[in-house]
C-alpha cells in the first residue's frame, strides 16, 4: 500500500493496489512514512477499509474541526478502537470523531445532553462503558475539561453500535431498551430479581444481545430442532411461557418500528389511515372498484392513503381514474417489490375485492402481518386463516365498503402466527413433507 496523505501521528491515509483507500492506525506511523512511498506496516494496529463517501466525510470533518483539538481527538478514537478486542466496521472512526468534535462544541457552550440509557449501558455493554470512561479521563486529561458522565455513555453507543454491520445507531438505542424490557419481562413471570452478579446473567445477557443482533440483520437461525422444542415445552411450560411474552414483545416492537420506517419512506404519517392492496392491475383484480371505495373512504377521513403494489396492461387506465378523482397525493403506486413483507407492517386493513381467483397468498400474507382483511366473497374461504378476515357482495355500495374498512382499521394488529402455521402455511413442516414424499422413492432401482 502507497502512503496518500499523512493525517496526524498515528494517522496515515493510503490506497492499494486496486487504487482503494484505506486509514491505517497506529502510533508513530508518522515517523516511520512518507508520502508517496510503500507503507512501512511493523506499527500498524487496525485497518479501515473505507467506502468512497466515508473517506470524504472524514478528510471534511478534518478540514472543519478546531485545529487546536483534531490531533487529541484522532488519539481518542485511536485508543477506543485499540482498546476494544471486538471488530469494528468501517465507520467507527469517522462517526466517533464527529460526535466527539460535537461534543467539546456542547461542553464549550454549557449544554448537557443527559443520557436517560446511562443505566442500561453500564448494566448491558460494561466492557464498551469501561472503555469509553477511559476514554473520556483522556479528553478531559488532555483538554483539560471535564466532560460529564454521560458522554462515556454516548461513546459506548458507538463502540456497540461499530459491532453491527448494519451501522445503525437507532437499532442500538433500541436494542439497548428491548434488553431492559426483556429482563423485567423474566422477572416478572418468575417474581424473582436476577442475580446480576452470577454468570448465568452474564451468559444470558450475551445470548439476548447476539440474538437482538441477529433480529435487526434479519440473519435469525433457521432451526430444525423441533423434537427438541416439543420436549423442553413438555418439561418447561412456564419457561416456554415466558418465551413467548418475549417473542410477543420483540415482534410487537420490532412491526412497530418498521412500520415508522416504511411509513417516513413513503411521507406517509403514523396518524394516517393506510389500506392496502396487492397484485397485478388486470381485471380480476378489480382496481377500479379499488379506487371508487377508496374515494368514497377519503371523503369520510381526509387523512387516509392508499398502497397499490404491483405491475400490469391495466395500471395507466387506473392512473388516469386516480388524476380524474383528484386522488394524485394519497394513492401510492408502489410498482413491483422484493419487500412486501416490510410493506405490508405499514398497513392498516388489507383490501381485496377481487372478481373472482383461486388461492391468493397475498391474502394469507396479510393476515400472516396482523392485519385486519375486507375481502370480496368471491375469494375462496380457503385462504381465510384467522377470524380478522372479513368478506362482503361486490353487490353492496361503496359507501358500505368504505364503512367496513373504516370498522376494519379500528382493530389492533396481533400476532397471528400460530394461527397460520396451524392451519397449515408451514414452511418448515412442508418443506420436510416434501423432503420425505421424494425421499420414499428409491431412483437407484
Amino acid at each position: 500500500m502507497i502512503v496518500k496523505k499523512i493525517l496526524n501521528n498515528n494517522l496515515i491515509l493510503v490506497v492499494d493496489e486496486n487504487e482503494k483507500e484505506h486509514i491505517v492506525m497506529g502510533r508513530g506511523l508518522r515517523f516511520s512514512n512518507t508520502v508517496g512511498k510503500e507503507l512501512v506496516d511493523s506499527d500498524i494496529e487496525k485497518v479501515y477499509v473505507l467506502k468512497e463517501e466515508n473517506t470524504k466525510n472524514y478528510l471534511e470533518l478534518l478540514k472543519e474541526a478546531p485545529k487546536e483539538y483534531v490531533e487529541i481527538l484522532q488519539e481518542a478514537v485511536r485508543l477506543a478502537g485499540e482498546w476494544s478486542d471486538k471488530q469494528l466496521n468501517e465507520q467507527f472512526i469517522v462517526t466517533l470523531f464527529d460526535h466527539l468534535i460535537f461534543a467539546l462544541e456542547r461542553y464549550h457552550n454549557h449544554i448537557v445532553l443527559q443520557n436517560r440509557m446511562l443505566w442500561e449501558i453500564k448494566q448491558f455493554y460494561p466492557k464498551e462503558y469501561k472503555i469509553s470512561k477511559k476514554v473520556l479521563s483522556f479528553l478531559n486529561e488532555k483538554l483539560s475539561i471535564e466532560l460529564p458522565d454521560e458522554e462515556a455513555g454516548n461513546i459506548a453507543f458507538h463502540l456497540v453500535n461499530a459491532q453491527s454491520d448494519q451501522n445503525d445507531m437507532g437499532n442500538t438505542i433500541l436494542g439497548i431498551k428491548m434488553q431492559k424490557n426483556i429482563f423485567n419481562i423474566i422477572q416478572v413471570t418468575f417474581q424473582k430479581k436476577l442475580d446480576e452478579d452470577s454468570i448465568d446473567y452474564a451468559r444470558m445477557v450475551i445470548h439476548i444481545q447476539f440474538f437482538l443482533q441477529r433480529v435487526f440483520e434479519d440473519k435469525l437461525l433457521d432451526s430444525q430442532e423441533l423434537d427438541v422444542f416439543d420436549h423442553i415445552k413438555e418439561k418447561l411450560p412456564k419457561e416456554i411461557g415466558c418465551a413467548r411474552q418475549i417473542k410477543r414483545y420483540i415482534e410487537s416492537t420490532i412491526d412497530k418500528t418498521i412500520s415508522e420506517e416504511v411509513r417516513k419512506e413513503l411521507n406517509i404519517k403514523n396518524s394516517d389511515m393506510v389500506v392496502g392492496h396487492i397484485g397485478r392491475f388486470n381485471p380480476p383484480k378489480n382496481h377500479g372498484f379499488i379506487i371508487d371505495v377508496f374515494n368514497c373512504l377519503h371523503k369520510k377521513n381526509i387523512n387516509s392513503k392508499l398502497i397499490l403494489v404491483g405491475t400490469g396492461d391495466g395500471q395507466k387506465t387506473i392512473k388516469e381514474k386516480v388524476n380524474t378523482l383528484g386522488l394524485n397525493d394519497s394513492v401510492l403506486f408502489l410498482g413491483s417489490r422484493s419487500d412486501v413483507n416490510r410493506i405490508l407492517q405499514a398497513m392498516d386493513v388489507f383490501l381485496f375485492p377481487s372478481l373472482y381467483e383461486g388461492l391468493p397468498l397475498s391474502i394469507v400474507e396479510a393476515q400472516a402481518a396482523g392485519l385486519p382483511c375486507v375481502i370480496s366473497d368471491n375469494v375462496p374461504k380457503e385462504c381465510i386463516k384467522t377470524e380478522r378476515v372479513f368478506h362482503y357482495s361486490l353487490d353492496e355500495s361503496f359507501d358500505f365498503w368504505a364503512d367496513r374498512i373504516i370498522e376494519a382499521g379500528k382493530i389492533i394488529k396481533k400476532d397471528t402466527y400460530q394461527d397460520i402455521v396451524s392451519s397449515g402455511f408451514d414452511i418448515k413442516k412442508n418443506s420436510k413433507v416434501l423432503e420425505d414424499f421424494y425421499t420414499s422413492f428409491n431412483f437407484g432401482e
